[in-house]
């Protein structure tokens, strides 16, 4: 899942280049639809695959893990866990060898006067306890729960376009009535959805926009869709 700050929110992930695989789609699609602010638009986009990932319907129990079946192998997960162990257990045991050797661990000491290594050791400690219990996991394949995901994705757009380009957030796929907004809505989409590795069709999208509403915020009185 696509974690962020609690204190400073995800706009710090553009800032700290977190999250670096979403900047080149951010600038084609600020380019391409002519947004204006180009972090504003990249907040928005860390956003949206929050909500795809956050919505991702994963149900733990006990130590069965369930994961939809339009979303990464649990067997795909967890040896990315695996490799994290194998990494972490590397680490630490070089340190252990720096801190067992008198002259590394002078020269360490040099440089590291407030032993903040010794904090580092406890962490990498904690980290393997997490990651050995996620590893231990039996992996079985659901069906994602309701509500969908998809109708937050929706209506989180429809704000962001609000905000930004006005009317017309109603999101609609016929040719014949198609809105300005909607082939923003599915560059972003397509695009995050195969960043993410989310396997959900373009085509459920259409069905769950197409009974979502304009939006409007509430100081506004929402008598129908301004096209």
């Amino acid at each position: 899942m696509l974690n962020f700050d609690q204190e400073d929110g995800i706009a710090h992930l553009h800032d700290k280049n977190w999250f670096p695989s979403l900047g080149d789609v951010n600038d084609r699609i600020v380019e391409n639809y002519g947004f204006e602010d180009r972090d504003r638009h990249f907040r928005y986009l860390a956003e949206a695959a929050f909500i795809i990932q956050g919505y991702s319907g994963i149900r733990i129990d006990g130590r069965f893990v369930t994961v939809p079946s339009d979303l990464t192998p649990y067997k795909e997960a967890a040896a990315k866990f695996q490799k994290a162990i194998q990494k972490v257990d590397e680490l630490s045991a070089a340190i252990f060898d720096i801190r067992s050797d008198a002259t590394a661990d002078t020269l360490l000491a040099h440089f590291d006067p407030k032993r903040e290594t010794s904090a580092l050791m406890k962490m990498l400690g904690q980290a393997m306890h997490i990651l050995v219990q996620i590893e231990q996991l039996e992996g079985r394949v659901g069906n994602r729960p309701i509500p969908d995901w998809l109708e937050a994705f929706c209506v989180h757009s429809q704000r962001f376009w609000h905000s930004e380009k006005g009317g017309g957030t109603r999101i609609i796929f016929e040719a014949e009535r198609q809105t300005r907004i909607t082939p923003w809505v599915e560059d972003v989409y397509v695009s995050l959805t195969k960043r993410l590795n989310v396997d959900v069709p373009l085509s459920r999208l259409k069905g769950v926009a197409r009974n979502v509403p304009a939006y409007r915020p509430e100081t506004e009185p929402n008598n129908g869709d301004a096209g």
